[in-house]
């Protein structure tokens, strides 16, 4: 797994990996979050911060060796793959943009914010507020049109799960961020998470088996895991967060 910590004490974002199967964290870079990484494992996406270099700023790609970084875009954030891993879907400025991986063909598909690749198909789920009509939305990436799903108006964060018939979600609608998954059709909603914590930014395992998240339960930010059904949670490690953490997605891979 890939995911954004939060260095305190020089008060950086840092690009972080995770070793299920040894339970080693290791550091990989400072200044990379929001990372995506394609179905076939094969690219990284990220967001590129930096303090001293205009130039390095914006939504890049490497490959899964972390090798070959390359800019796409001059700005951004919340980058997700098309299926293909050809395209991206971007938002800035609570608009959502599409761009080639190969940085051309750029264009606007419209307001909103988290935009969410569906893994099988040309859907993007994505939260707006439409003439106030808040929630979690989908469209075609090509064809356009929208859909709602929810009509929370904290509903944001949507997660496809690998077949593409499920999404979780995020709603402040009880008082606190819980976790939620609905069907890809919006019926079906259920709530996994329910404690007096923020719990955001849900991310299924490529099996569909596992959800990961992060949680400030107990008062320190860490992630946990859980199945789709909402059993077997359990604090995996602490994972510090900066005050803005809404858009530090995480990215799991085989």
């Amino acid at each position: 797994m890939l995911y954004s910590n939060a260095n305190l004490d020089a008060g950086q974002w840092e690009l972080w990996e995770y070793n299920f199967a040894s339970g080693e964290k290791k550091f990989l870079y400072a200044w990379r979050t929001q990372v995506a990484i394609s179905k076939d494992g094969q690219q990284i996406a990220f967001q590129q911060l930096s303090l001293t270099n205009r130039d390095d700023i914006g939504i890049w790609i490497m490959n899964n060796d972390y090798s070959n970084p390359h800019r796409v875009l001059p700005g951004g954030l919340y980058p997700s793959f098309s299926p293909g891993g050809d395209r991206l879907a971007v938002m800035g400025n609570m608009e959502i943009y599409i761009v080639n991986s190969d940085s051309s063909g750029l264009r606007f598909l419209g307001p909103g914010e988290y935009p969410a690749w569906s893994p099988t198909d040309n859907r993007i789920a994505f939260r707006n507020c439409f003439g106030g009509d808040c929630g979690i939305w989908i469209t075609d990436a090509d064809a356009g049109g929208r859909t709602r799903l929810t009509t929370g108006g904290s509903d944001g964060q949507p997660a496809w799960s690998p077949n593409g018939q499920k999404i979780t979600f995020i709603s402040e609608e009880e008082g606190n961020f819980e976790i939620y998954v609905m069907n890809a059709d919006g019926s079906g909603r259920k709530r996994l998470t329910n404690r007096p914590a923020s719990d955001g930014l849900p991310v299924w395992s490529p099996d569909g088996n596992w959800i990961a998240w992060r949680s400030d339960d107990g008062g320190s930010w860490g992630i946990w895991v859980m199945r789709p059904d909402g059993s077997n949670q359990r604090r995996l490690f602490d994972a510090p967060v900066l005050p803005v953490w809404f858009f530090e997605k995480m990215a799991w891979r085989q």
